[in-house]
């Protein structure tokens, strides 16, 4: 006599983690990242990441190459020129920047510098931008207790005075505990830190000295190095950065975490890492660290709170995330994007990206007879069913759909999808469920949502019984 069917929890949410076999875990996350619900429905809810509104269309020369709040105005870098953008999305021109290539930018109160990395230097008072010479053709400038620091093209830092004017004072200091070559200098709770190749060394600030800098001799750290210029960001708790070896690493107190996965490991080793550029923005309460890797059009993401990562897409093509910097103004996270001079506000109540469909993904953990102690036992499956936030929709979207497949192969490949209506505005549906007649010994189910509507993904079941071992 065959056994009954049952209905057994099969959870919904997680984060992004493709084993190097599938059939162990091909779990994915794209477009939605996880809130932790004391006491809610479930103990945590997949929501879709926030879209990109345009604020400022631009055109396709003018690609990003940086931003900067600088007397509560914001600057950019786009193209061959420097931008003032208002508090009401117009672009007012500065002036011509060397380069192509992303810059660096700070600032004293009186005056902003930019550094091009080999194309030029430049200061801007708020009135005039001045093309200058400071250093050996520095690629980066950071601001620290009154004084600029630049990273020269000769392996040292070069130290400004202390006043309104960002010029040398003649005095440098170099990274000393190891014999790599330094990527950059990254000013982090009042402490300079030296990234290199292999090595990162803080240092502080003395009472004396030319420069008045002192190494931290107790809290260097090696064996650990930066992949590249771009690639180190912070949020108010720790730098992040893309180590030399590919690691997301997380730096707190001078000591390093390694973040990432094996899984994620597994996916970024055959990556390029030198162009690779991290960002973090504070959205609803959480933080967010991004990694973008240009030269393969991919970009993951890390939930700071909850040790979580997921992928983020553009497009039906999945193509890099459009962000190349963040930055925040004028009381709103905006984002530039890499390719053109368009400028973003990013908005939880947008749900496309520039007015380009976004694919909100999940690709379940598997299901197996391992997950109940029965390893290789067959189960015949005759429901699947969603908890899912319903009636979503819209007047632009009257029937929002929820695609559903199924893999009964280790996530090697998926069925045909089914597309399930979750309901227009107001109409609250009490059961998104899928029949099905499936046989398995690893099952993995896929949510693929299209739709231009909000979406939140809580917990699913599956309706199921053993089938016998044959």
């Amino acid at each position: 006599m065959a056994s009954q069917f049952k209905i057994v929890n099969y959870p919904a949410v997680g984060a992004s983690y493709q084993s190097p076999s599938l059939p162990a875990s091909a779990q994915r996350t794209v477009n939605m990242y996880p809130e932790a619900l004391p006491n809610g429905l479930t103990q945590v809810v997949l929501h879709q990441f926030p879209g990109l509104k345009r604020r400022l269309t631009g055109i396709t020369s003018e690609f990003d190459r940086g931003t900067h709040v600088f007397q509560d105005n914001l600057y950019q870098v786009a193209g061959g020129s420097l931008y003032r953008i208002t508090d009401g999305y117009s672009r007012v021109s500065i002036g011509s920047i060397g380069g192509s290539t992303r810059v660096s930018m700070a600032d004293n109160g009186t005056t902003m510098v930019i550094v091009t990395n080999g194309s030029g230097e430049y200061t801007y008072d708020g009135a005039t931008l001045t093309a200058t010479a400071i250093g050996s053709n520095p690629s980066n400038v950071e601001y620290l207790n009154s004084r600029f620091f630049y990273d020269d093209d000769d392996g040292r830092v070069g130290v400004s005075g202390v006043g309104t004017v960002p010029e040398l004072s003649g005095y440098y200091f170099s990274p000393e505990s190891a014999p790599d070559s330094l990527v950059r200098t990254y000013v982090f709770n009042q402490t300079v830190y030296l990234f290199g190749e292999k090595t990162v060394e803080p240092w502080q600030n003395v009472t004396s000295g030319t420069p008045p800098m002192e190494r931290m001799n107790g809290a260097i750290i090696e064996n650990v190095g930066l992949a590249g210029r771009n690639a180190i960001a912070n949020t108010e708790k720790a730098m992040y950065f893309l180590s030399a070896t590919g690691d997301a690493v997380q730096l707190q107190a001078f000591s390093p975490n390694q973040i990432s996965t094996m899984a994620i490991a597994n996916v970024w080793r055959d990556y390029t890492w030198s162009d690779a550029i991290v960002q973090t923005v504070d959205s609803q309460s959480l933080d967010f660290v991004i990694f973008s890797f240009p030269t393969d059009g991919k970009t993951w993401a890390y939930v700071e709170q909850y040790g979580l990562w997921f992928e983020l897409e553009h497009g039906t093509a999945a193509g890099r995330w459009r962000g190349a910097s963040i930055v925040f103004a004028y009381n709103k996270n905006l984002v530039a994007d890499y390719a053109t001079g368009n400028l973003y506000e990013l908005d939880p109540d947008t749900y496309t990206d520039n007015d380009v469909t976004t694919v909100r993904e999940r690709v379940f953990q598997p299901l197996a007879g391992e997950t109940f102690g029965t390893p290789r036992q067959r189960y015949q499956l005759t429901e699947f069913g969603v908890s899912c936030e319903t009636g979503v929709g819209s007047s632009l979207e009257l029937e929002p759909l929820l695609a559903v497949s199924f893999s009964t192969n280790g996530a090697k490949t998926f069925s045909n999808e089914v597309f399930k209506q979750i309901g227009q505005e107001g109409e609250y549906i009490s059961d998104v469920k899928v029949s099905s007649n499936k046989h398995f010994r690893d099952l993995a189910v896929r949510l693929r949502y299209t739709e231009p509507t909000k979406f939140s993904l809580f917990s699913a079941y599956v309706m199921i019984r053993e089938a016998g071992r044959q």
